[in-house]
């Protein structure tokens, strides 16, 4: 079939044809299934100007954003939107996925069931099947690829097409390989998603949010009829009310569910095009709570699911009693025996540490009780055993000790002897929490029990207590306030430059330069303050060790309801050892003799622990920078 036309009323520029190449793109599939339809474009007049920008060293440089495209010249490696001659190409979806949280759903050969696949920036995170309950699809071949495009995603897309998500279109339908019109155009709202999006702006997706494809195939009785008018889309049949019931309860719910529960919470994810933002433990506990949530079902048929997020948790984590029940639902649905015995022993070690420090708070709780109640007794005895003489002479010397003491408290901003009552009840806490620690390992070796994990894991504990007595310490003698041992409403934009001035300045002693820069707006979240002190000290404490001089602190807000914190060097930078720069925040990676590789993995789970991120960017001469962030 051959359509011809000629005698145009206006000239075609090359501006001109190549918009219309990229209106035709959107009838190629981008999905990466096989169409009959083949376009091509033939104009003599621009094959000289497509050499020169085959030949241009601009295009030549990124290779990695590049198409192959027959020209006269040669297969040259270009960028696709500005050359017109060629085949019509609509390589948007293999590009961007990598970038989107997407999903395929389809139905079996059979019609009986739904096939789902859950994506998340290239990972696999599940598979299922379940079954199809609409009748009027069982005689059809059915399939919808569909993505959401977070901010950094959105722009990824502007700078492979040369246009916006939003003027591209959204959801498209083909019908036996046709596409239906006016359905996916901008503002043609045929499902309804923006409708949905106005009853719930933090609960439903809209259609500037997601791009994607349904294909439709199927015997022309099967009840999809298009309209006779070329612009009003298919026809309003029980097949089509059950393919939008369809698209919208098994499509788009799914991909929200996941998108709502897991990547919105984390406000920072919006800006992310890879899963750092995803490897941590309360990350990986929304994943799990959603995928448990979405197998559940006795009629859900599990098939696959990520290893990488939906795995056992650190016992430390707020997150672990919910995240190891939807991990249990996971492993009892693939009959996954490895699993649920690593859980077992995961849920032993839990509640092993819940009873250490639980003792330890209790022993710690003993010991003040004993502490107020020897000195009320002491005090008691006193009065009783002084005259009015002894006890002026005593309060003489009370005074000129309490204006010896003043004098001190007052040069390290600390005059209040309460101050100190509540460090050495904070301090003892985690001493006991130690000795628990101990106790509980000692016993474990005596009874021949005690394995690498176990060492491991008392290390660690042991190591982190410790690092908070240690803040403890330093706070005792230059602190200006109680230090909470609950969360708290703090100004970051205050209390960083504060703590590194006043507090950690002193302790690193005076051949490291520390230095507080930047403007930002008061920016307050809820948190632990000793929690921010051990990040902060790690940062510094790596930093000597990279043999730095100096170290800055530079606040910022990058954009609005965003605060950023970059610790960057002049010390060796990042071991040559190291290829991949997002692997130092694991677990026991150290290029150091000696080192545990702890500091910077608890530095990524407490600031996760806060609604944060902290990542390395490697800079110039492998100068790291480490940047923290929260967003509201």
């Amino acid at each position: 079939t051959v359509l011809e036309i000629s005698n145009l009323r206006a000239g075609w520029p090359r501006k001109k044809i190549l918009s219309l190449k990229a209106s035709l793109a959107k009838l190629v599939n981008p999905f990466g299934v096989k169409d009959d339809l083949q376009i091509y474009i033939h104009a003599v007049g621009e094959k000289k100007e497509d050499d020169r920008v085959l030949s241009s060293t601009k295009y030549l440089d990124a290779l990695k954003d590049f198409e192959i495209v027959e020209t006269s010249s040669s297969h040259i490696p270009t960028h696709y939107l500005d050359v017109v001659n060629g085949k019509v190409q609509n390589f948007i979806f293999s590009k961007i996925s990598k970038y989107t949280t997407n999903i395929s759903v389809s139905l079996t050969d059979d019609g009986e069931k739904i096939h789902s696949q859950l994506f998340d920036r290239g990972e696999l995170i599940l598979e299922f099947l379940e079954p199809n309950p609409y009748k009027e699809l069982r005689s059809v071949s059915l399939k919808v690829g569909l993505h959401y495009l977070n901010t950094a995603a959105r722009r990824e897309f502007t700078r492979f097409m040369g246009q916006q998500s939003t003027q591209f279109g959204h959801v498209f339908l083909f019908n036996n390989g046709f596409r239906v019109f006016p359905i996916g155009e901008p503002r043609v709202d045929t499902f309804g998603l923006d409708r949905r999006k106005n009853q719930g702006r933090t609960r439903y997706l809209g259609t500037r949010e997601v791009v994607g494809r349904i294909d439709l195939l199927h015997q022309r009785n099967a009840g999809f009829k298009e309209a006779s008018s070329r612009n009003s889309g298919l026809i309003n049949t029980p097949a089509f009310a059950e393919l939008e019931e369809f698209f919208i309860n098994k499509c788009v719910r799914l991909l929200e569910r996941y998108v709502v529960n897991v990547s919105w919470v984390d406000k920072l994810d919006r800006e992310r095009l890879d899963l750092s933002g995803m490897e941590t433990d309360v990350a990986k506990a929304r994943i799990i709570k959603v995928v448990s949530s979405l197998v559940q079902n006795s009629s859900v048929q599990l098939l696959k699911y990520s290893p990488q997020f939906l795995t056992i948790i650190d016992e430390k984590s707020s997150d672990f009693s919910s995240a190891m029940k939807g991990l249990e639902i996971v492993a009892d649905k693939l009959k996954d025996a490895e699993l649920l015995e690593q859980l077992d022993l995961a849920k032993k070690r839990q509640a092993e540490l819940v009873e250490a420090q639980k003792k330890a708070q209790e022993d710690a709780e003993a010991e003040r009780k004993a502490r107020l109640e020897a000195e009320a007794a002491a005090a008691k005895d006193r009065e009783k055993a002084e005259d009015a003489e002894q006890r002026a002479e005593e309060a003489e010397q009370k005074a000129k000790d309490a204006e010896k003491r003043a004098t001190w408290f007052t040069a390290v901003h600390n005059s209040d002897p309460e101050y100190l009552v509540e460090y050495i009840h904070h301090a003892g806490t985690y001493s006991s929490e130690i000795r628990q620690h101990i106790e509980l390992y000692r016993s474990k070796i005596i009874r021949g029990r005690n394995t690498p994990e176990d060492l491991s894991s008392f290390l660690e504990r042991v190591e982190l207590a410790n690092s908070s007595i240690q803040k403890i310490v330093n706070f005792s003698t230059k602190a200006n306030f109680v230090l909470d041992g609950e969360e708290v409403d703090t100004n970051l934009t205050e209390f960083i430059p504060q703590y590194v001035e006043r507090i950690c300045t002193i302790f690193e002693g005076s051949d490291l330069n520390l230095i507080c820069s930047g403007e930002a707006k008061a920016f307050k979240i809820k948190l632990k303050p000793i929690e921010l002190f051990i990040v902060i000290d790690s940062l510094v404490h790596n930093s000597k060790k990279a043999g730095a001089k100096t170290v800055w602190f530079d606040i910022s807000n990058p954009q609005k309801g965003v605060f950023r914190l970059d610790v960057t060097d002049d010390g060796a930078g990042l071991d040559k050892k190291i290829a991949d720069v997002k692997i130092i925040f694991k677990k026991g990676v150290t290029t150091k003799p000696g080192g545990s590789g702890l500091g910077l993995h608890h530095s990524k789970q407490i600031i996760a622990e806060m609604d944060g991120n902290i990542e390395a960017v490697l800079g110039d001469k492998r100068k790291l920078i480490f940047r923290i962030e929260f967003a509201k």
